[in-house]
């Protein structure tokens, strides 16, 4: 949203904004899901207050349609379909589906992830809001990684290093909505959800709301009590088996 505005405001000092220029982003949101839209609304509003005390005029992010804010999405994969998806996964989708249910990263940076941002055990990228990220690996996908820079060391990414071409986001969410269907699943999940999973997993087990915001690189905790406003669709039964084995006065 923010280069969108960058880019059709660019000639524009503070001063010379107008409704119809507020009107004009806001009219490119039409097709956006409502999640979306409320966010850029967010965002947009914020950006405009900024530009107030630059000589914009005050009235400006009053314009911006308000909304309530969207429950959160609540669907987090079962061990059953993660199990089916990964059966059959090509190594690329295999790589996608770990390093979104065991790291939490989202499918824009998944995207981007590749040597420059592997230190042999730990990942390190920067996040959508331009803090750095952290985040140790499995073994499992610590083992995909490195096949796939031997597979073709030359590779930007690891996507490319494992399917031959890099893609966008939004293509590779393509490919796991097409894997999806292959195995039978038929509500929509998606590599975001798998993400929502570890959230929950993380706090089912620490309930430290601290530790699931590291994990998921959230900026603020209010982010991540939103992300976990639905319940899961199952207990973990990794969780129960850790649970059973400790003393009930530990």
């Amino acid at each position: 949203m923010c280069n969108t505005v960058a880019t059709a405001w660019a000639d524009l000092r503070p001063a010379e904004l107008r409704t119809e220029h507020v009107l004009g982003i806001v009219a490119g949101w039409a097709r956006l899901t409502h999640v979306t839209r409320w966010a850029y609304s967010q965002r947009l509003r914020r950006v405009l207050r900024m530009l107030v005390p630059y000589g914009a005029p005050d009235t400006l992010p009053g314009i911006v349609p308000h909304s309530t804010r969207p429950d959160p999405r609540r669907t987090v994969p079962t061990s059953g379909e993660m199990d089916a998806m990964l059966a059959v996964a090509p190594p690329f989708l295999r790589f996608a589906i770990l390093t979104a249910a065991h790291t939490g990263t989202r499918t824009g940076s998944i995207v981007k992830l590749g040597p420059a941002e592997w230190d042999g055990a730990r990942l390190t990228y920067e996040t959508k809001k331009g803090h750095r990220h952290i985040t140790p690996v499995s073994a499992e996908l610590a083992n995909i990684i490195r096949a796939a820079m031997v597979l073709r060391p030359s590779a930007a990414t690891f996507i490319e290093a494992l399917h031959g071409v890099p893609l966008t986001a939004h293509l590779l969410s393509r490919w796991i909505q097409r894997l999806r269907v292959r195995v039978g699943i038929k509500r929509q999940v998606t590599l975001h959800d798998m993400r929502r999973g570890l959230a929950h997993r993380v706090y089912a087990e620490t309930r430290d709301l601290a530790m699931t915001q590291k994990v998921l690189g959230h900026s603020s905790p209010e982010q991540t009590q939103w992300y976990l406003a639905g319940s899961p669709s199952e207990i973990p039964t990794q969780l129960i088996e850790r649970l059973a084995i400790k003393p009930f006065d530990a």
